[in-house]
């Protein structure tokens, strides 16, 4: 079975349900330049644990490429 929803919808819903939209035009936290979404994310919320650190290394390599 096939799901897809629109970008609209996504935003739509997510303020219904008072969330973060996520890697979707328009929206606050995506890509940009050498960082990934969990990275900005990380640096905008000021999350400074050791093992979200190591979570971000881990999810940029699986998102960008870079190791």
């Amino acid at each position: 079975m096939s799901f897809s929803i629109g970008f609209d919808e996504v935003k739509s819903k997510a303020q219904i349900l008072n969330a973060i939209p996520l890697d979707i035009l328009d929206v606050e936290h995506l890509h940009y330049k050498d960082k990934c979404t969990f990275d900005n994310f990380v640096e905008k919320y000021k999350i400074t644990d050791h093992a979200i650190a190591t979570l971000a290394l881990i999810v940029r390599a699986a998102d960008t490429d870079r190791h």
